[in-house]
């Protein structure tokens, strides 16, 4: 905790004048993750189910494998392979994207429930008056 040493300038007439202040590192915003070609494999295999001759014979459906994370996104819409691996790598992507806002969240929460653990006493820094100046 730092320690602020003023009387207040919004409450003159208040007795306090030692402040304790808690200071937290805040995660940084939310990123999209960036999908390189290193970390993703693609298997093409048949798409399977009711669709006719075109859909049994050739092997248009993609999945998407995330290598550092293990997350899978299977694509078998389209009729073009092609289609189906932009389709697959955009479903990954957003699963990506909802993994990180769900850890961004639990990051988040922890910050917020250890707003009450600030102590008095013990202060790293001590700064005086109006205008924060440091005393060493």
């Amino acid at each position: 905790p730092l320690l602020w040493v003023c009387r207040s300038p919004l409450r003159p007439h208040h007795g306090r004048k030692n402040w304790f202040v808690g200071i937290v590192d805040l995660p940084l915003p939310h990123q999209v993750p960036d999908l390189a070609a290193a970390d993703v494999r693609c298997e093409s295999f048949r798409a399977g189910g009711p669709g006719g001759q075109h859909q049994n014979k050739t092997e248009s459906a993609v999945r998407a494998i995330h290598l550092p994370t293990g997350l899978t996104a299977i694509a078998r819409d389209g009729r073009s392979q092609h289609r189906n691996r932009a389709l697959a790598l955009t479903r990954l992507a957003a699963l990506l994207d909802g993994r990180a806002r769900l850890a961004e969240a639990g990051e988040t929460r922890l910050v917020h429930a250890a707003h009450d653990r600030v102590q008095r006493g013990a202060a790293g820094l001590r700064f005086e008056g109006p205008a924060f100046r440091a005393v060493e």
